[in-house]
């Protein structure tokens, strides 16, 4: 647990662990000192307090490896949030400034706007983070993510909607409608 707790990335806070660890050393040497004058009747009770010992050690183990695996998910699902919120910026920017029959994606941007600045409340990359926050904040991500990719293709069929209405609209069958 020390050496995980040692090569942890910058970004987690571990002085709530290391105080649990410092108490697990305490109670570690006192279970030594213990054993060096061990009694017939104690050894039920050492080896109870030796085991849940070991059993707190793997499961903070557990959780400092898995703060520092969600670290880098959490870490990537920003990077691919703000490549998504520039690439889907673009695309409503360019449907919105057509010269013929642009489209008004208020409600859109109101939306876009809204999951960018979630994702930009968790984007702070100076705070250290505990490993329950960790995550927590890789739960946000992914959830902004999915209400994104949902954004992306709702304007994604949009768009061909809207293609396929201009190209209907420049059709002959409409193009002649005042000769009827």
């Amino acid at each position: 647990v020390e050496q995980a707790l040692n090569t942890l990335p910058q970004g987690i806070e571990t002085a709530d662990y290391r105080q649990r660890l410092d108490q697990m050393n305490v109670i570690a040497q006192n279970l030594h000192a213990t054993l060096s004058r061990l009694e017939v009747e104690s050894i039920s009770g050492v080896t109870q307090e030796a085991n849940r010992l070991s059993q707190l050690g793997q499961e903070m183990g557990h959780e400092l490896r898995r703060a520092r695996r969600e670290l880098a998910s959490l870490e990537s699902v920003m990077t691919d949030l703000a490549e998504g919120f520039k690439a889907l910026s673009l695309n409503l920017a360019t449907l919105g400034a057509k010269s013929t029959h642009p489209i008004a994606w208020q409600a859109t941007m109101d939306a876009l706007a809204d999951l960018n600045r979630q994702a930009n409340g968790l984007r702070s990359t100076q705070r250290t983070r505990t490993p329950p926050q960790i995550i927590q904040d890789m739960e946000t991500a992914a959830s902004i993510r999915s209400r994104q990719k949902t954004l992306e293709r709702a304007c994604g069929e949009i768009e061909i909607a809207h293609t396929e209405l201009l190209i209907l609209l420049a059709g002959p069958e409409l193009g002649q409608l005042e000769a009827w």
